[in-house]
């Protein structure tokens, strides 16, 4: 949410100061508009938060972000798995997926 204010506010102050150095009117319109979309995306790169791995920020990693992008996957797995284990109906066939749920997990 941070990301979406803060673009919104520095485009709105970028569009206005072109707006003005420019003199108005149509090339002000049309400069005002570039640079509000200019403004938004810079702003809201600049506040995306940095992603961690434990307290490693991923940028600091050597192939950080593609680790990252594992980790996603092989949570999307875990809980994928622990979707289907709600249709186990044995019970030893239930703990045992439990426990590998518990040992995986975090």
């Amino acid at each position: 949410m941070l990301q979406i204010i803060c673009g919104f506010v520095v485009g709105l102050l970028l569009a206005g100061l072109g707006f003005g150095l420019v003199g108005g009117g149509v090339p002000g319109l049309i400069v005002a508009v570039v640079l509000a979309a200019l403004g938004y995306i810079a702003a809201s790169t600049l506040t995306e938060p940095e992603r961690r791995i434990g307290k490693m920020l991923v940028s600091a990693l050597p192939n950080g972000q593609k680790t990252a992008d594992t980790i996603d996957a092989a949570n999307a797995q875990l809980n994928s798995i622990a979707m289907l284990t709600k249709q186990v109906r044995d019970p030893a066939v239930k703990a045992e997926a439990n426990d590998f749920i518990a040992a995986t997990k975090d």
